[in-house]
């Protein structure tokens, strides 16, 4: 289904009325332009769950390669000389330093997040960056303590 319509010419003959005239043009080719019909509804929300479907894919692509990010800057995190980690990140991969935390604490955390997602029933399959951290830091929550009255 193209969804980007492109506009659609028309070959036109275009000639005198009266051709009896003793300069007689010949008949000429113009391009007309003529308008396609709008999309239907049917049309536009095909287009609508093509497009969430393609967002979809895109947060479980981002979630994944945050991961795959994190991983590298925990084996880099492993050759670079001591004191030049902050230099590394935040000049040579252009990350801030808590961004650089965000991607490491993924990775390190990529078999319980995994298993988040194995272990839900209603997931479509896919987990967030944003839902992953979450998860994360209440499972590091501390379960508060009730108050004796």
């Amino acid at each position: 289904m193209n969804f980007l319509r492109p506009l659609r010419l028309t070959l036109v003959r275009v000639g005198l009325a009266e051709p009896s005239k003793a300069l007689v043009p010949l008949p000429s080719t113009a391009l007309v332009p003529v308008s396609e019909p709008p999309p239907t509804q049917a049309e536009r929300a095909a287009r609508i769950r093509a497009l969430k479907d393609e967002v979809i894919a895109g947060m479980s692509e981002a979630a994944s390669k945050a991961i795959i990010l994190g991983e590298q800057l925990l084996e880099d995190k492993k050759q670079i000389p001591h004191g030049g980690w902050k230099d590394y990140v935040t000049y040579d991969c252009g990350l801030s330093m808590s961004a650089a935390q965000t991607y490491m604490k993924l990775a390190k955390n990529k078999a319980q997040l995994t298993q988040l997602v194995a272990e839900n029933p209603l997931s479509s399959g896919y987990l967030s960056q944003a839902q992953a951290l979450k998860f994360l830091s209440s499972a590091a929550a501390k379960p508060k303590r009730k108050r004796k009255p």
